[in-house]
């Protein structure tokens, strides 16, 4: 036998040398310091054994002990090591056999098997007897491998794998022995067994699906439940192809099942099998990698997920059914909201249910009081006796079940003895056989706004048990809708009619501001309300005083003679509704005339049903009454009694204007008088006064001096003119439609002289350019200029003034110079010297008005104003 000593301790490989040497047919044949020098002896001498230090330096047992091996197959490796915790380690790496460094050398040497193994053998034979029967095997059959049960030094047995070889040696036959400790193996497999049987045990109890493929495919393994699953038998089942019980259709999951699995990765999906009779089953199949028989497999988990698919359809397939059923009910709501207009709305909510539910007679009712009218309907009763319908809650239990509970109602069978179909009898009564014949299965739903109820749907079918509660979920949701969009019809049709009030109270308005007539106003006012509102008749009467009674002024509508009795009177607290309110001065509102004593009818009047009147009051005293009429009962309500108060409130305030527009008219006139008076004693009559003085003092001037004389009668002629002028403007003044006739430069020196023979100020005119202005535009420049030289004359105490107009296409400028003393602008007020009126008149025709002045150098107004309109339009 050739060994070779690895070791890194030379006393080691020493000793080891001594021992083995001692030996006969061992020979040493080298002695290796390190791994690298281990390799080279194993290349060039091929040892049989190696005794290999376990802890050589740069050893990686992992690599080391495959490439001796296929340097060398039949090498026999021993690991030596001086820590016995190695054992395992150096086993589980390769190597053969393992003895410890603290064991005697002789332990290696010169024992028998049957020295180191216990008495007996596992199976009772005793170890000298079996150990002998074992080596002769081995020397015959030349190789023979078997478990041993060896004895340590210290007494413990182990379980070890013993390899026996026969190796022919300097012509003898010897037995190679390779050792290996398997105890751990054993009670690893032992673990392993009970493990399995663990395992076999959870395999079998699963009620999953469990199925164990080789990596073609092919089914080695499955549970009780796979058998269950796809209807085989155990037998029947192992050996088939995982296509067998795949559906055709998905034979490619299959596929990916395997090539994942085989790459190490993990495989989820759902899929689609075949049972043994041929009927598919939906499965959901997780796989993994698995290692079975000590070799790698493929697992599948397979659940049985049938009856959650369809659930998951039926589902879906609810879902989808809702979803169209809401897309419809949306469309409808949209459609539904898209009017406001209250009786198209009705057709249109009836015609959009039939549209959700479907029906054969159908109705929208409105809640009053405790009744429930008919607002609109659909199916076979005729409208107009539909429309007619009319149900009492105190009689019409079905109905009220519908608005108490705020839910819906159904009666699958109005002809059955349910509790709700002789409720439905009942209320139909006589009708129940004829009217209401054809009717079988009802439905009520509520309609609510807020949670307040305004009314309710009715459908009803031909066919008993038509209607069913997902039907009434969906007349709810349509409902909820509905009862929005009649709630809105409602307001706006009320909110028009607020705007059409307000239209009228408008309109009035501007009618009192424009007419001062006070008839005319009247009459204006009584066909405005009426063909607004489209009332029966309105008439408004006003007090005389003198008589104590109401006096007839304006009527419109509904007089069977064609027109009012002007002049018609009534008794105030003695005759009629009006004579009360004219009494009291309080409106009163009747929505039934014939229960209302105070009524008084009017032949001319025969159709009147309801009355509204109002007092007209001035400064808190009744001066008349407003009233209207209409041929329906209930026709009035509180808004409408306002709005007819406000209006009462505008012709009362109509009627003052007339009072004071009167009364202005007289106190204009008077004051224009003493305008007039003034201007004429303060103008003309001064400056008269002034010529005569001068005329009768003149002959003796010119007697004395004629040139004083001739100066003097210059003054006179200036004044004589002046006077002249003063009276023309004056003229003017009494007729003012003269200001816009006349050129506005002849009026400017009108002006001129005038000023210069009231002031003895020279003024001088210049005008360039001609044109014609805008009525306001050449009043406002007219009285501009005239402001401005009464300036002059009154205050600027100067020697000479100018007024000069310049006129072109875009603009005209108008400019008052004088040489007086001036003033301070900052220190005078705004309102001084008719700065105000002047700035005033300039902003109301949109022009530019600049003052400049200052103290002994006086002053300039300059007024600018351009033709927006444009002079290339003219």
């Amino acid at each position: 036998m050739h060994v070779l000593l690895a070791d890194d301790q030379a006393k080691v490989r020493s000793a080891l040398r001594l021992v083995l040497e001692q030996q006969p047919g061992v020979s040493i044949l080298g002695e290796a310091v390190d791994a690298t020098g281990l390799l080279d002896w194993v290349r060039a001498v091929c040892p049989d054994v190696v005794l290999l230090d376990w802890e050589l330096p740069g050893l990686k047992a992992d690599s080391l002990l495959p490439t001796l091996r296929q340097l060398c197959p039949h090498l026999k490796v021993i690991a030596l090591s001086g820590r016995p915790e190695a054992r395992q380690a150096a086993l589980a790496a390769g190597a053969d056999a393992f003895v410890s460094k603290g064991d005697p050398p002789e332990q290696l040497l010169a024992l028998h098997p049957y020295d180191i193994s216990p008495e007996r053998q596992s199976d009772g034979r005793p170890s000298v007897e079996k150990a002998r029967e074992l080596i002769d095997r081995a020397h015959r059959e030349g190789s023979l491998r078997f478990e041993w049960v060896h004895r340590r030094m210290d007494g413990q047995d182990f379980l070890a794998e013993v390899l026996l070889t026969a190796i022919p040696l300097h012509g003898r036959q010897i037995l190679h022995v390779s050792l290996r400790d398997i105890t751990e193996r054993k009670r690893a497999e032992k673990e392993l067994r009970e493990r399995e049987a663990q395992y076999r045990s959870i395999f079998e109890s699963t009620s999953d699906a469990l199925l164990i493929f080789d990596l073609d495919g092919t089914i080695v393994e499955a549970n009780r439940a796979a058998c269950r699953m796809y209807g085989y038998t155990y037998e029947e089942l192992i050996g088939l192809s995982g296509k067998d019980i795949v559906h055709p259709d998905y034979y490619h999951l299959f596929e990916d099942y395997k090539r994942q699995i085989k790459a190490g990765g993990r495989f989820n999906a759902q899929s689609v099998d075949l049972r043994k009779d041929g009927s598919a089953i939906n499965v959901e199949v997780h796989g993994a990698s698995f290692g079975y028989k000590g070799r790698p497999h493929l697992l599948a988990v397979v659940r049985d997920v049938t009856e959650r698919v369809r659930a998951r359809q039926m589902l879906e397939q609810r879902v989808e059914e809702r979803t169209r059923q809401l897309s419809t009910l949306l469309e409808v709501s949209r459609n539904v909201a898209s009017t406001l207009e209250l009786k198209p709305l009705l057709g249109l909510i009836l015609d959009q249910l039939k549209v959700v539910v479907d029906y054969d007679g159908a109705a929208v009712m409105a809640l009053e009081g405790e009744d429930l009218t008919t607002l609109a309907y659909r199916g076979p009763i005729p409208q107009e006796k539909a429309l007619q319908l009319r149900f009492p809650l105190e009689r019409a239990r079905v109905n009220r079940e519908v608005i108490h509970r705020r839910e819906p109602v159904i009666i699958p069978n109005v002809w059955g003895d349910a509790p709700l179909a002789r409720a439905f009898q009942e209320t139909a009564g006589g009708r129940f056989e004829t009217t209401f014949g054809y009717i079988r299965s009802w439905m009520g739903i509520p309609l609510m706004v807020k949670e307040r109820v305004i009314g309710m749907l009715t459908l009803d079918h031909s066919e008993p048990n038509y209607y069913w509660p997902q039907q009434a979920e969906l007349a709810l949701a349509f409902a909820n809708q509905a009862a929005v969009a009649i709630e809105n019809a409602h307001l706006f049709e009320a909110e028009q009619r607020r705007v059409e009030q307000f239209r009228v109270i408008n309109e009035l308005g501007q009618h009192i501001s424009s007419v001062l007539d006070l008839d005319e106003l009247l009459g204006a006012v009584v066909h405005l309300v009426k063909e607004t509102f489209s009332y029966y008749n309105v008439n408004i009467f006003l007090v005389d005083t003198k008589t104590n009674e109401l006096v007839l002024k304006a009527g419109a509508g509904g007089y069977i003679t064609g027109a009012p009795s002007l002049g018609d009177r009534l008794k105030i607290g003695e005759e009629g509704i009006l004579g009360w309110i004219a009494a009291t001065g309080e409106p009163l509102l009747v929505n039934d005339v014939s229960r209302e004593p105070r009524y008084y009818a009017t032949p001319t009047l025969p159709y009147t049903r309801a009355e509204l009147g109002v007092p007209i009051k001035v400064r808190g005293q009744v001066v008349g009454t407003l009233d209207v009429q209409s041929t329906e009962l209930n026709a009035f309500d509180q808004d409408d009694l306002i709005t007819l108060q406000t209006i009462a409130d505008q012709i009362g305030v109509a009627i003052e204007n007339a009072r004071l527009f009167a009364e202005t008219e007289r106190a204009a006139a008077a004051a224009e008088r003493s305008r007039l008076a003034r201007d004429l004693h303060d103008a003309v009559t001064q400056t008269l006064f002034s010529a005569s003085l001068i005329a009768e003092v003149l002959p003796r001037i010119w007697e004395r001096n004629p040139e004083e004389g001739q100066r003097r009668l210059e003054e006179l002629r200036q004044l004589t003119r002046g006077a002249l002028a003063e009276m023309r403007t004056l003229l003017l003044e009494l007729r003012p439609a003269a200001l816009t006739e006349t050129n506005l430069g002849d009026l400017l020196r009108q002006l001129a002289e005038a000023i210069t023979g009231r002031a003895r100020v020279p003024v001088t005119v210049t005008v360039e350019g001609k044109r014609s202005l805008p009525s306001e535009v050449q009043v406002a420049l007219y009285r501009i200029a005239q402001e401005a030289l009464n300036n002059v004359a009154k205050h600027a105490g100067a020697s000479q003034a100018s007024v000069s107009l310049h006129c072109q296409p875009e603009a005209v400028k108008l400019c008052i110079r004088d040489d007086g003393r001036g003033f301070d602008l900052e220190s005078v007020p705004p309102e001084s010297l008719g700065l105000g009126i002047m700035r005033e008149r300039a902003e109301a025709i949109g022009a530019t008005l600049v003052v400049s002045s200052e103290i002994g150098r006086g002053t300039e107004v300059v007024v600018v104003w351009k033709d927006r309109v444009g002079g290339k339009q003219r």
